[in-house]
């Protein structure tokens, strides 16, 4: 069954369109070599072409461009989540299978099956 991805980068994008192009982008990688799509990108070699979003008032663009307040939700919660995922990095570390090391808390605990379907959590993969 075939899933599709997707990303969400909210008030964290930064448009870069005219200041890189493809080739200088592919120079602040990691591995630039590399063949495949989706490369770590060195973010000091970033920062160091672009400037670093550290040094602007980030925070004070992200108040104007986020709302606040609360809503009432009805959700459906998968329980054994919290064990399911301290179980993965317990395991795999603080690793992300498609990008690689990356900080704790920006790691999910993704299933390979649908855990919706059957209600059961499988650390190895076997569905």
């Amino acid at each position: 069954m075939r899933r599709d991805l997707r990303a969400r980068y909210e008030a964290g994008w930064m448009d870069l369109a005219g200041q890189l192009d493809a080739a200088q982008l592919r120079a602040l990688t990691d591995n630039p070599k590399s063949q495949h799509s989706i490369r770590p990108i060195n973010l000091t070699k970033l920062w160091r072409a672009i400037g670093d979003p550290r040094a602007t008032p980030f925070e004070a663009a992200l108040e104007q461009q986020i709302p606040g307040g609360h809503a009432t939700r009805v959700v459906r919660v998968r329980k054994g989540q919290p064990e399911f995922r301290k179980a993965l990095r317990e395991q795999f570390g603080d690793v992300c299978a498609f990008t690689g090391p990356c900080p704790e808390r920006a790691l999910e605990a993704a299933h390979l099956y649908s855990f919706a379907a059957s209600g059961k959590h499988h650390r190895h993969g076997d569905g």
